[in-house]
């Protein structure tokens, strides 16, 4: 997790797995783990959310961070 200079937080995942298939659907997604990262990201952090699956999974969400400075 990064604090950014525009008061936003980064937070990266990554994992060494088989990746994400190449065809999958971000906007139909099945899976109930998947379902719930992009619902935190989206609708509760109200933030940015992208996948990588090039040797594993990466997943870096960007959102405002709730503190003031």
């Amino acid at each position: 997790m990064e604090l950014l200079k525009d008061n936003n937080i980064f937070l990266s995942v990554k994992d060494s797995g088989i990746g994400l298939p190449d065809d999958m659907d971000l906007d139909h997604i099945k899976t109930l783990g998947l379902k719930l990262v992009m619902i935190l990201a989206k609708e509760q952090l109200k933030g940015d959310i992208k996948f990588n699956s090039h040797g594993g999974t990466t997943v870096d969400i960007t959102f405002k961070s709730m503190t003031s400075t």
